[in-house]
């Protein structure tokens, strides 16, 4: 049992390489990110009505959105 929390460990301090352009990382989702940059996957949309704006990040897809919804309570 300790060999294999020992391997566990390592297998989580491991860095994985961008096939791109060899940059490190050491979570996965970060690299996916990352990836997106080299390929120009954007596959986030903006949920409001008639916006065809697409984002690599969801994060900034929702600072977007936002922007509908202040917008629209100002008016």
């Amino acid at each position: 049992n300790e060999n294999e929390n020992e391997n566990e460990n390592e297998n989580e301090n491991e860095k994985m390489k961008c096939p791109y352009c060899q940059k490190e990382f050491f979570r996965k989702q970060q690299m996916n990110r990352h990836i997106r940059k080299h390929t120009g996957e954007r596959p986030y949309s903006c949920p409001w009505n008639g916006c065809l704006r697409l984002f690599s990040r969801q994060d900034n897809m929702k600072q977007h959105y936002l922007k509908h919804m202040t917008h629209q309570q100002i008016r």
